[in-house]
């Protein structure tokens, strides 16, 4: 009798192991996803800030253009007043046209006053998008270099996650149905479905286990569960202990 609930308890115990590694590695998984996604943000945040000067620069472009245009339009326009005035035959008209000359003269400063701010602001933002390109080089080649080692970790960890289950499933057959399910159940709501009892303490939960049934985990006359968690019991030896730790 002995014997047998040896066997179950161990298997139960391995059971209890293997459901962890798996939770961990199931949880090492589930981060993999999130990473690369935090990663993939800050590559994205550094185009997003090259789009947003590649727009600035084409709408400064745009304007330049416009001052360019007005400034030609202007010149255009003071070629014709300049050649009217040998035209004009009074001294009045002769004025008035010098008057609106020298008006599109004043404004024509003002669009060369524009073009050349533009120009200069053109400069500093195409050497922001230069620089801002390296940035968006270098967080992309981080990126895929994160990016490549975290699905290769996760490569690792599907591995050893599909033989720790199949390892899992190698035990189920050896274990009794009802401590399967006492096991399974408990589990469900404690997180484990074991505890190791020492010094008729629980360690699952801390309660006390009464002295019969303490005695019945160390003498493994019987399965046993704590009265308070529901966990099934076992104990550890000295001699396993001192073993597990070699």
């Amino acid at each position: 009798m002995e014997q047998v609930v040896i066997r179950q308890l161990d298997s139960l115990i391995r059971l209890s192991e293997l459901d962890s590694e798996i939770a961990v590695l199931k949880k090492g998984l589930d981060k993999i996803p999130k990473a690369v996604a935090a990663k993939r943000e800050e590559f994205r945040s550094a185009e997003t800030a090259l789009d947003a000067a590649r727009e600035e620069l084409s709408a400064m472009q745009k304007e330049h253009r416009q001052a360019e245009g007005a400034l030609d339009g202007h010149l255009e326009r003071i070629r014709k007043l300049n050649h009217q005035t040998s035209l004009v035959k009074t001294n009045r008209e002769y004025q008035t046209l010098l008057g609106e000359i020298e008006n599109l003269k004043t404004e024509q400063d003002g669009y060369e006053e524009k073009i050349l701010e533009l120009m200069e602001k053109t400069g500093e933002v195409e050497k922001n998008i230069k620089a801002l390109g390296e940035d968006v080089g270098r967080e992309k080649a981080a990126f895929e270099k994160e990016e490549a080692k975290l699905f290769a970790e996760g490569e690792v960890l599907k591995k050893e996650l599909a033989a720790r289950e199949g390892a899992r499933e190698e035990i189920l057959p050896g274990i009794d149905r009802e401590n399967l399910e006492t096991y399974n159940r408990v589990k469900a709501f404690r997180g484990d479905g074991v505890a190791e009892v020492r010094e008729e303490l629980c360690l699952g939960c801390r309660v006390s286990v009464p002295p019969q049934k303490y005695a019945d985990v160390i003498m493994k006359t019987s399965i046993q569960t704590c009265s308070h968690c529901q966990r099934i019991l076992y104990s550890v030896r000295k001699a396993e202990k001192e073993k597990a730790a070699e």
